[in-house]
């Protein structure tokens, strides 16, 4: 696998954890402010 598809591959990964992480703390009931931080962070 080329260094540019590794890194596109690794980069999706992340946008999938942060997506399911974001969605969890929405599903917690958790403050607005810290679901702006979260989606500023990822």
């Amino acid at each position: 696998m080329c260094f540019n598809c590794r890194r596109l591959h690794s980069y999706e990964e992340e946008v999938e954890r942060e997506a399911a992480k974001t969605a969890d703390m929405k599903e917690k009931g958790a403050d607005p402010y810290d679901l702006k931080q979260q989606d500023h962070d990822s």
